[in-house]
């Protein structure tokens, strides 16, 4: 089956109290469904009739696993026992099972009904984009601004005991809002989106491939990447060590999982340190008991570079700062080749209660991803392409289930032999590296090293590169991959931005630059502060702040000319989104007026026109925090922008550029403070960094 051939349609419901409301879209035929119980109408048989009779595949919705679909299953088991019923006794079941639906789900408790045990089938953006993940967790409002769409309240609490004819008209206007930002979403989630991150990637093609090939229940299509790679993996694993569902999670059932380890117990045998600050290092990290419900970090440097090990993953501790590459001098990236997934490999590593058949089944997807990217390259078939994604998540995924308490393969202590393990890899790389006459270690992160190092050397470090590989086995796979930068700025280990000049690799029994003859602009590798496009569940507030630094530091354009020139509104918006404490509050700076807002804002900076923003607790609230807080101190007005409108003269908009402008000039005078009195000595506020 093939995304385009897919039949859906997208919907959404609204459970008042005094009124209840399916909106429904055909994007195929254009058309619109609505079904309304209320006191001017109960179209409740309608709405039955059309859920279980319109020609779809699938509906489209937002949580509707857990809570549009069991509503729906809900009404569809019980209109007929309310045949009798007034619009007002109906309306009061599906209220109350609404209800009782959400505070299930806030005591984690299970749904009434089961996904595949109801009478539609759906997908779920909700689920498939795992934003049901407490990192991950989104609203669909939320969405609205990540893809620069409306972003609507709920107009009318739900809890009115009456509502008029005009505020039903109003709820209905907000669902189908509701409605086509859900539809926006889906058509990201297949690609057809100008969205860096999602423009074609077909998330659901992907799933539609899974299900064809391994014959899973089209439930899969509301798995996420996660959960994909655990059923491929349990998939595999039951067939090797020739066992059913329920035998499996007999084992998961009587599992005793190691605690009261060490820090060493976690070390690889392989473990060898040369020189006496690392081996003392290592000694006293090594008889320290592991404690898995407390954030643990040691620091320690060497050379002149400061490094922190924690459980999680190692890193060195950078200052802001751009690095100057003298004459002579390189600076270069190796990065490990799936680090993790190898990890497991050459260890033998495996949840205990599973036993080596799990290392086995895990091991096995390796050359099935090797075979997909092969035949995808030869014939050009996208489902290979999706095949050996599944088999990337399954060899990523599956690495982060060892850590998940609620999973069938939970093993803290494998968890940890991974991750502390992988550590004490890059921390015997960083020592064999930096014995290289000229070697600086720049930067280091849980599967990476960056170094500055004279050409000279250049032989050298390869080869202690290539010892390093064999001694910790990454001969075979996790192999070190290398680029060098001829541009590096940073303000810690995880923001940063480098422009790529050449790739290195073994070619002509010699180790050499190929380098990369792409436009700069698709040379740049970017984290952090610097990140330009973000996963939807991300806030991308103020984007033209990183757009500004991107342009600086890589082609030397002020911040200045850039903010002034650029011509999308939304790169100038940001979000804000208060808890159950607090709303939004504008006042009018002319006349004193103050209009309430909701829970969730987008608004932009300005200076001739908008008004004053204030971020306001409520009265019954037990918070400590101030009564009341504007949303931007340095900015002297805000629009809001919730409703976008376009003008047809740009300079009406009447951006506040200074606040841009400053807001960039905070994170480059970090990188940069030698550069502060040259700016600020002129008048335009311009500097280059050429």
């Amino acid at each position: 089956m093939n995304t385009n051939d897919l039949k859906v349609e997208i919907c959404d419901i609204e459970t008042y109290k005094s009124m209840f409301l399916y909106c429904g879209y055909d994007p195929q035929q254009d058309k619109r469904f609505e079904f309304e119980i209320s006191f001017r109408k109960n179209e409740i048989d309608g709405l039955v009739k059309h859920l279980l009779e319109y020609d779809r595949d699938f509906l489209i919705t937002y949580n509707g696993v857990h809570f549009d679909g069991q509503v729906l299953q809900h009404i569809i088991d019980n209109h007929e026992d309310w045949v009798h019923y007034t619009w007002r006794q109906v309306l009061d079941e599906i209220f109350y099972f609404a209800q009782k639906t959400i505070d299930d789900r806030n005591y984690d408790l299970p749904p009434k009904y089961k996904e595949q045990y109801l009478s539609f089938k759906q997908i779920d953006l909700f689920l498939l984009l795992h934003f049901n993940n407490d990192a991950k967790r989104t609203s669909l409002k939320w969405t609205e601004f990540s893809l620069d769409g409306d972003i609507e309240e709920l107009p009318i609490d739900f809890r009115k005991e009456e509502l008029t004819s005009e505020e039903i008209d109003e709820v209905i206007a907000y669902c189908y809002n509701d409605v086509f930002a859900t539809y926006n979403l889906y058509k990201a989630c297949i690609g057809n989106t100008d969205h860096p991150d999602y423009k074609g990637k077909d998330k659901v093609q992907l799933r539609l491939d899974l299900i064809a090939e391994y014959e899973f229940s089209y439930v899969a299509l509301n798995w996420n990447d996660v959960k994909i790679g655990a059923e491929l993996n349990k998939k595999v694993y039951m067939e090797l060590a020739r066992i059913n569902e329920q035998q499996l999670y007999g084992k998961v059932k009587d599992r005793k999982t190691r605690t009261g380890f060490y820090f060493k117990d976690c070390f690889p045998d392989y473990i060898e340190f040369k020189t006496k600050e690392f081996q003392e290092f290592f000694k006293k990290l090594g008889n320290t008991k592991v404690n898995l419900n407390e954030k643990q970090e040691f620091s320690f440097t060497y050379k002149g570079a400061t490094f922190m090990f924690a459980k999680g993953g190692g890193h060195s501790t950078d200052k802001p700062r751009i690095i100057n590459i003298p004459p002579g001098y390189l600076l270069l990236d190796a990065d490990v080749g799936s680090m993790y997934p190898n990890s497991i490999r050459k260890r033998n590593i495996f949840p205990s209660h599973l036993g080596p058949k799990w290392n086995e089944a895990y091991v096995l997807n390796i050359p099935k991803r090797l075979e997909a990217k092969k035949k995808y390259k030869e014939t050009g078939e996208k489902k290979y392409d999706n095949f050996q994604e599944c088999f990337k998540l399954v060899m990523n995924g599956n690495f982060g289930r060892l850590g998940d308490r609620y999973d069938w393969q939970y093993d803290p202590f494998a968890s940890m032999q991974v991750t502390i393990g992988g550590e004490v890899d890059i921390f015997m790389l960083t020592e064999d590296l930096s014995q290289i006459p000229t070697v600086q270690i720049i930067s280091m992160n849980t599967d990476g090293l960056t170094v500055l190092i004279h050409q000279d050397y250049i032989s050298q470090y390869y080869n202690a590169c290539k010892n390093w590989e064999a001694e910790v086995g990454n001969d075979v796979l996790g192999n070190l991959e290398y680029v060098e930068y001829e541009m590096f700025a940073q303000t810690s280990v995880n923001d940063y931005i480098a422009v790529k000049k050449a790739d290195w690799i073994w070619k002509d029994d010699k180790f050499q630059a190929v380098p990369i003859n792409k436009p700069i602009e698709a040379r740049i590798k970017k984290k952090g502060d610097f990140l330009t496009s973000y996963e939807l569940h991300k806030n991308k507030s103020n984007c033209i702040i990183p757009i500004a630094l991107e342009k600086y530091f890589t082609l030397g354009i002020p911040v200045v000319d850039t903010i002034k020139n650029h011509r999308n509104i939304f790169d100038f918006c940001s979000a804000k989104k208060a808890s159950r404490d607090y709303f939004y509050r504008s006042v009018d700076r002319s006349t004193g007026k103050e209009t309430d807002l909701n829970k969730m804002i987008r608004y932009y900076c300005s200076t001739g026109k908008g008004e004053k923003l204030f971020k306001i607790k409520k009265p019954d609230s037990d918070k400590t925090g101030p009564p009341q807080s504007v949303c931007e101190s340095k900015s002297k007005l805000q629009v809001l922008f919730n409703r976008p409108f376009k003008l047809e003269n740009w300079e009406d908009y009447g951006i506040d550029y200074q606040f841009y402008i400053d807001q960039a000039y905070t994170i480059i005078d970090k990188i940069e403070p030698e550069k502060i009195v040259e700016r600020k000595a002129k008048d335009s506020g311009q500097t280059s960094l050429f």
